[in-house]
């Protein structure tokens, strides 16, 4: 019995390299937004900017656009004076260069007013090392979502007014 313990010791041994030395040949896949196969533009960002009026404004998004002209992603937002919270699904997107024109449904909101769609735009300074900045989340009453819509089919510059960011990334491609 003892002359067979280490030959099942060393076996044992050989067994476990060789299962490290499968998981360090073959790395796991990994999530990606980036453009390429199926994907036509991506654009996410979070973090946090001071709006005009000095209330801080928390947001995050993820907005996806696929070569079949798919669009998913969710956004959110949180203004603290007004003790907004606003959680919504992206329902179109146009990026040009490093901006990203963004809109969609809102799911929810806890001040509870009747707002049905929200539409914003981000833009990334990566390359020149300048702060992103990112816009208000524009929200109205408007059930059949033509108005956000509108905004990423017309690409509004200007519109809404960005603010810096303060913390946080916003990444375009």
């Amino acid at each position: 019995m003892e002359g067979l313990r280490m030959p099942a010791c060393l076996l044992g041994a050989v067994l476990l390299s060789a299962c490290d030395a499968e998981r360090t040949q073959a790395p796991a896949p990994t999530p990606s937004f980036a453009v390429g196969a199926g994907v036509e533009a991506a654009a996410t960002g979070s973090g946090h900017f001071v709006a005009a009026d000095g209330e801080l404004r928390k947001f995050a998004f993820a907005a996806i656009t696929h070569r079949n002209g798919d669009v998913g992603g969710q956004f959110q937002l949180v203004a603290g004076n007004a003790d907004l919270v606003a959680h919504g699904t992206v329902t179109c997107m146009t990026v040009i260069d490093n901006q990203a024109w963004i809109g969609g449904t809102l799911d929810r909101n806890s001040i509870g007013a009747p707002f049905t769609h929200g539409w914003w735009r981000a833009v990334d300074h990566a390359a020149t090392g300048d702060p992103d900045q990112v816009s208000l989340l524009v929200i109205a009453n408007n059930p059949d979502g033509n108005l956000a819509r509108a905004f990423c089919d017309d690409t509004p510059d200007g519109f809404p007014p960005l603010n810096t960011v303060t913390q946080g990334n916003i990444t375009v491609r």
